[in-house]
């Protein structure tokens, strides 16, 4: 059964996506590859998936200037998984071009050799009504 979860676990996923956006507004890279598996999968609308190999190089040219989360929901399927999902607003430069975007982003979670990180980011992009 996977349950609302409020362990530690969780709540180390939960800050470490906050981590994440202040680490991308500030070109803070060690945090990043701290929390960041080094086989890690994103998928975003307006890039699609990308690869391990190519997402260090894409952190480069984004610039995160403000971001907000909200709606958080944390689940555990496993003792050694947590999904975190929410709504990510967030605005600033990718490639020297202003950005901003509205999504419901969720991130896969998994802990091995005794350190959590992300194996998995999705993010769909809000519907304008």
């Amino acid at each position: 059964m996977i349950s609302q979860a409020s362990d530690s676990g969780t709540a180390f996923a939960v800050d470490g996506e906050r981590r994440i956006m202040r680490a991308l507004s500030s070109g803070d890279t060690a945090t990043l590859r701290g929390l960041l598996d080094p086989a890690v999968l994103f998928l975003t609308g307006d890039i699609g998936y990308v690869p391990a190999q190519d997402l260090f190089s894409i952190f480069g040219m984004l610039r995160v200037d403000s971001f907000s989360i909200d709606e958080m929901h944390a689940l555990a399927p496993s003792p050694d998984a947590r999904i975190v999902s929410y709504r990510l607003r967030q605005s600033g430069r990718f490639q020297d071009q202003p950005f901003s975007s509205d999504t419901y982003s969720t991130s896969v979670w998994a802990l091995a050799d005794g350190r959590w990180s992300v194996i998995m980011h999705q993010e769909t992009p809000v519907k304008k009504v």
